[in-house]
């Protein structure tokens, strides 16, 4: 039945977000030790970060959003479609919500272009590059 080949996805769904919790968690201490030091550098850099993706905003990005609804992140990765017809007055707007309210909010920003955001530019990707920070 179709409920019974949903439940396997859905169990997987659910163990990979544990998975991504637990490891996100710095490592228990060890009481077999002596000393409270990480067993290794891995352990000792081990910090919890938070990742907000986002892609296919199209301009529905406003500073409102920025500040009311989009949830506190470490990183911002936004996987493109930033804008909806890739003209330069578009990436120069998201460029200033980039450097100005996002960089507020998230101190890491990753932005990758999507097919909207080049359908001005061909394959000249540097004028993208250059509206972004």
């Amino acid at each position: 039945s179709e409920a019974a080949a949903a439940a396997p996805a859905a169990a997987a769904a659910q163990w990979k977000f544990q998975a991504v919790s637990e490891a996100s968690e710095a490592p228990p201490a060890s009481s077999s030790s002596s000393s409270s030091a990480p067993t290794s550098t891995r352990e000792a850099k081990r910090v919890p970060r938070r990742i907000l993706h986002m892609s296919d905003t199209h301009n529905l990005l406003t500073e409102r959003i920025i500040r009311e609804e989009l949830p506190e992140a470490d990183i911002l990765i936004h996987t493109g479609d930033f804008t909806e017809r890739g003209t330069m007055k578009e990436c120069e707007e998201f460029n200033r919500l980039l450097s100005g309210p996002l960089k507020d909010k998230y101190p890491v920003r990753i932005v990758i272009a999507g097919n909207h955001d080049l359908y001005n530019v061909g394959t000249e990707y540097g004028k993208i590059k250059q509206a972004l920070p």
